[in-house]
């Protein structure tokens, strides 16, 4: 690693791409190219694929044609649309390549943060761990949004870090900043917090001329989604439709049993779920958000334990039991435990001893806090952490880059 420091900037993106790559391919090849794309989150893989298939065959965002959505933030269909339109409808094998090369760049960019928040030692150590991540390697040949909500989220880091940073304007940095803002909170609308705090920390850092190029960048391009949604369903839609029931069934819904045959069994029996069957899309996502409060506000010391529980899942070492997994589950957990589990206790001494100079670090902490904030409110799996763990292993890598010291 001594070695690698002193070879030239464009050397290190080169050799950090390139390593990146090996993991990834080799996955892809031994198993990864002929996953069965509903496993995991079946209904996910496939709603995707359907919204990205009926972009190309009808031009519309929907699940059927004739019936528009907004279940879905766009930009996920749209970036399979676009692979389906120049390699064929359901073309996974070419989603597969391109989450791999997306997956690798976004190792050179952690390489980046790590380096402008600490040192080039530090910056290789996250960098290398990263190529060799297994939720990175192996979710690169998911069809799931999480790969490239991971990269566009890092990039918006990089840059409302770089705009934080910078003593003097430099344009570039805040309209780059303004157009990944817009383009993670079209990917996953949980994005938006996190967004709305980077304005007011870059705020009270008196950032007045780059909050206002990066608002207005952000503005231009996440108000197309709304104002179609309004011309389409005649209603004010700001994130997505599909946020109703997902609060409902963290509220009522036994978080051991989703991903199991008994989960189909729970919500056919489930009454609120049958008659939101019976509504529209915008009235159901209303009548579950209605049925969610009276159920929060019933029993809050309920709602309370789920939030910690959901907490726990979203940071939980190893994947549980029984989920229908494709892998021996032997495996999985030997796996989660030798490489998360010891980066965990990393991450966590780390995140405490820079506690002291939060203000510095502030944009590695907040996507961290902001989105386990937003996950252990709505909703919590294990895979939703794959977009925060860039700053988990910098954090780590702080601790494993000054070992010596």
């Amino acid at each position: 690693m001594n070695k690698i420091l002193l070879f030239s900037t464009l050397k290190i993106y080169i050799i950090i791409f390139v390593i990146a790559l090996i993991p990834r391919f080799s996955w892809f090849f031994v198993k990864g190219k002929n996953l069965d794309i509903t496993i995991p989150a079946g209904g996910d893989a496939i709603g995707y694929d359907q919204l990205a298939v009926n972009l190309i065959k009808y031009h519309q965002y929907a699940f059927t044609s004739g019936k528009p959505t907004a279940y879905r933030e766009p930009v996920y269909p749209y970036f399979l649309a676009i692979i389906y339109s120049i390699f064929g409808l359901s073309n996974y094998t070419a989603v597969r390549v391109a989450q791999i090369f997306i997956s690798s760049l976004t190792c050179v960019i952690i390489f980046l943060l790590a380096k402008d928040l600490f040192d080039k030692k530090v910056a290789l150590s996250a960098s290398f761990i990263s190529c060799f991540w297994p939720h990175f390697v192996y979710y690169s040949t998911t069809i799931l949004r999480e790969t490239l909500f991971c990269f566009l989220l890092i990039l918006c880091v990089y840059f409302l870090n770089k705009v934080y940073q910078q003593k003097e304007f430099k344009s570039v940095n805040s309209i780059i900043a303004g157009i990944m803002c817009g383009l993670c909170c079209l990917m996953n609308s949980t994005a938006l917090l996190f967004v709305f705090l980077s304005f007011v920390v870059l705020s009270l850092v008196k950032k007045f001329r780059q909050v206002l190029v990066i608002f207005l960048l952000f503005v231009s391009l996440y108000s197309l989604w709304v104002i179609r949604n309004y011309i389409v369903f005649n209603e004010f839609v700001l994130g997505s439709t599909v946020g109703g029931m997902t609060i409902y069934g963290a509220s009522v819904g036994d978080y051991r049993i989703f991903g199991t045959p008994q989960e189909k069994e729970f919500w056919e029996k489930d009454e609120v779920m049958k008659k939101a069957a019976t509504m529209d899309e915008l009235q159901a996502n209303k009548y579950f958000m209605q049925e969610a409060k009276k159920v929060i506000l019933s029993n809050p010391k309920e709602f309370f334990i789920r939030c910690i529980k959901r907490f726990l899942k979203l940071y939980r070492i190893y994947p549980h039991r029984g989920k229908g997994y494709v892998h021996s589950e032997t495996l999985m957990i030997l796996v989660s435990v030798f490489s998360y589990g010891v980066l965990l206790l990393f991450f966590v001494y780390s995140f405490f001893i820079n506690l002291s100079s939060f203000k510095k670090y502030i944009f590695l902490y907040l996507p961290i806090l902001v989105f386990s904030f937003v996950y252990t409110l709505i909703w919590a799996v294990i895979r939703y952490r794959l977009p925060l763990e860039p700053y988990i292993i910098i954090f780590a890598s702080y601790i494993l880059g000054n070992i010596k010291k």
